[in-house]
């Protein structure tokens, strides 16, 4: 008979498995949407073309086995792709964790893991993108926005919610809105993006006004730190050549555009996550 303690890790780590396939989906969603090239087509190698086999796609442990290069032309695979699907499984796994411990009765357990499940690739996917291409498309934040509305709306009525949201939860990411709004309306755009606006209101959905505060200070923290850090980077370390260590692609000064969507999103999940250590209780 298995134990619970076994089954507990079994359960972990498939949930851990499903989310690192998950992020390998996002990883080609972030690479292809708004190119012109159909994200549901078969996986390919940037430089030759040559397309992927079966081993060479497993989430994570594909990377390594082809020792992070093409495995036909030998040409360097980019480390978003293990950084998305390590990332991606892990938040999958917290957030099983999390929501076990938040909403015990099966039926929504199974629910909010769903839903949850949903806004964490949306962040992850926005992330991506945010860095890549330095914009949040419409379509992304607004999937956020209407996941978490509805939610909060349908729990509204629900009387056997065990965390019940109310109207000021709702009210707490139009508060976001609004400043972030204001900052792009202010600035014209040089200071803040309009897409992170819409996506400071999926979120103040999502965690409700109290945490919301958290995560937007969080995020001007972890911003003003990582910034901070891409300066003295670029300032100190010795230059060699193509081989110098850029994190942006090009030389950083203040005047540098950094996407801020990865700082709140940084943010949002230290909001989320911090909860009681009996989270990592094995299953009972």
């Amino acid at each position: 008979m298995v134990s619970d303690k076994t089954l507990f890790f079994l359960i972990a780590f498939f949930v851990f498995l499903l989310g690192s396939a998950v992020g390998s989906f996002l990883n080609v969603v972030a690479f292809r949407y708004g190119s012109g090239r159909s994200i549901l087509g078969r996986s390919f190698c940037p430089s030759c073309g040559k397309g992927l086999s079966f081993w060479e796609l497993v989430p994570v442990l594909g990377f390594f086995l082809v020792g992070g290069r093409c495995s036909e032309c030998k040409s360097k695979i980019s480390r978003q792709y293990l950084l998305a699907e390590t990332a991606t499984g892990l938040l999958f796994l917290f957030t099983f964790l999390a929501t076990r411990s938040q909403f015990p009765p099966p039926a929504l357990f199974s629910l909010s893991l769903a839903y949850v499940w949903f806004v964490m690739s949306l962040l992850v996917l926005i992330t991506l993108y945010d860095i890549r291409h330095k914009i949040i498309p419409p379509l992304f934040s607004s999937l956020l926005i209407v996941a978490t509305l509805v939610w909060n709306i349908f729990f509204l009525i629900f009387p056997h919610h065990p965390i019940r949201p109310s109207l000021s939860d709702l009210l707490g990411g139009v508060v976001l809105f609004t400043f972030f709004f204001l900052l792009w309306f202010i600035s014209r755009g040089r200071w803040m993006g309009l897409g992170d606006a819409f996506l400071a209101l999926g979120i103040g959905f999502f965690l409700g006004w109290q945490k919301s505060l958290s995560a937007f200070l969080l995020s001007f923290w972890i911003g003003a730190a990582v910034s901070l850090a891409l300066l003295l980077t670029d300032k100190f370390l010795p230059r060699r050549g193509k081989s110098q260590l850029r994190l942006t692609g090009k030389p950083v000064t203040m005047k540098s555009e950094v996407p801020f969507a990865p700082f709140l999103v940084a943010g949002t999940l230290l909001s989320y996550f911090y909860s009681p250590l009996s989270w990592f209780s094995p299953l009972s």
